[in-house]
């Protein structure tokens, strides 16, 4: 365990390093989360109304698939209850999927986003919801394009131990801004 300590040590120290910079601070949150638990993903905040919420980072790898993605995943503000992270976010609850099915993924894609989704090709995924000073300040989403590496519960542990490390980061972030 003291390998996993010493990782979110060091992503404690990345997110606190850009406290000074919200909106730098989500993206570094987006590709921390990506590097330490694969493959690409996202960051969606709940708004101040507590009714929507806003995917306001994402992280992949290639960028010429990040650009569609980002346009993808920002596309349409989603309420909190609607669609998978506002589920998790509404119902305060991690969620995992060891397997999807990249096809059916795509199918239930936005008009005109069906050839992002297939491209992004998502065969797990996993999504905590991120709390700061006792309530839910918004969720990370992380995806992997591989199949046969599916996410397991430990990968829910560590990154619910990684978003609640990012949202008090983001917390100080906006204090530190006002």
């Amino acid at each position: 365990h003291a390998e996993r300590f010493q990782v979110l040590y060091e992503a404690s120290q990345t997110f606190a390093e850009e406290v000074g910079d919200p909106e730098r601070l989500v993206t570094t949150i987006a590709r921390t989360c990506s590097r330490l638990v694969g493959d690409f993903g996202s960051v969606a905040l709940v708004r101040e109304d507590r009714e929507w919420m806003d995917q306001v980072a994402v992280y992949h790898p290639d960028p010429d698939t990040e650009r569609p993605f980002r346009e993808f995943s920002m596309a349409t503000p989603a309420r909190l209850g609607e669609g998978v992270m506002g589920k998790i976010l509404l119902h305060d609850q991690p969620l995992l999927l060891q397997e999807v099915d990249p096809n059916a993924m795509a199918e239930r894609a936005p008009p005109g986003y069906k050839d992002v989704a297939l491209r992004l090709n998502v065969c797990s995924f996993v999504g905590v919801p991120m709390h700061a000073r006792g309530r839910v300040i918004g969720g990370i989403s992380m995806a992997r394009s591989s199949p046969g590496r599916p996410y397991v519960n430990a990968d829910v542990v560590f990154l619910q131990d990684v978003a609640d490390r990012a949202a008090l980061a983001l917390e100080n972030a906006r204090l530190y801004a006002n």
